[in-house]
């Protein structure tokens, strides 16, 4: 395989170039998918049928991560749990909580705590953050305050993951479940993959790519910068593209770890 990625500013030009190479590219053998964040997935596919028209839906797709995940679980036999609803978690959250409030230092069973915890599990999974790994964290940790939040959140996290252990799919779980399950599928299989419309990528994300770059015959990857040299990063409160130029850089690193993979990117000429 190999790795393209699309350099430029903002308004560039980048998802014009990934359209136009897709119009090279749509009457060979390969499946070409388009990943964006599910909220461009509407707007891109329009950009796509105006420029290829109904040749676009011959083996073209715009799908997002969520999706994808769906599909591939659907297909290898593991979407078979209950998706744990949003009021579902809610109720777990409270529940836990309400039953380790005399355990707890800095949370209590507020409405305001459930929606602080529930937002700071999700964050934990999307970084692929697990109990074990918090554990760990707070093991490290001197500062007293800090370590006492850290073990309010970790008693709550722990039993927020036995509650659901063997009977619920948290949301939130769905792409580090894709990422272990891809191995399996065919979907990707020497496919032509192009990524747009990201302003960064999370741990998980980051675990789906690089299965990708195993299965896909070409990944392209839209980075918004104003550079195509990353050595060298400066502060972020210095650069505006710094986290861009960070994830270009680990995409580049996580490439080199394949004997077969090379990289090339493309720049706007104006």
């Amino acid at each position: 395989m190999s790795l393209q990625l699309i350099l430029g500013r903002s308004g560039s030009g980048k998802s014009g170039y990934i359209l136009n190479q897709i119009k090279n590219e749509i009457n060979l053998d390969e499946r070409i998918y388009i990943i964006t964040p599910e909220q461009f997935s509407y707007v891109t596919e329009k950009k796509l049928l105006k420029v290829l028209g109904e040749t676009a839906t011959i083996n073209c797709e715009v799908i997002s991560f969520d999706r994808i995940a769906h599909r591939v679980l659907a297909e290898v036999g593991g979407a078979a749990k209950v998706k744990l609803s949003k009021s579902g978690k809610a109720m777990l959250v409270y529940n836990i909580l309400e039953k380790q409030k005399k355990n707890l230092k800095f949370l209590g069973n507020s409405n305001d705590n459930i929606d602080l915890m529930l937002k700071t599990i999700s964050e934990l999974k999307k970084h692929n953050i697990t109990v074990d790994k918090l554990i760990q964290t707070e093991d490290e940790i001197e500062d007293m305050y800090l370590k006492t939040k850290i073990q309010d959140i970790n008693n709550i996290y722990s039993l927020y993951e036995n509650g659901i252990l063997n009977k619920y799919i948290d949301e939130d779980d769905s792409l580090t479940i894709l990422a272990k399950s891809m191995d399996e599928s065919s979907m990707f299989d020497g496919a032509i993959v192009y990524i747009d419309e990201f302003a960064g990528f999370t741990e998980q994300e980051y675990n789906i790519i690089k299965k990708l770059f195993k299965k896909a015959k070409k990944v392209s990857i839209a980075i918004c910068t104003d550079t195509s040299t990353f050595n060298e990063l400066t502060k972020p409160e210095l650069d505006v593209f710094y986290y861009n130029k960070k994830a270009a850089k680990k995409l580049i690193e996580m490439v080199g770890a394949h004997d077969c993979a090379r990289v090339q990117s493309w720049t706007p000429t104006n």
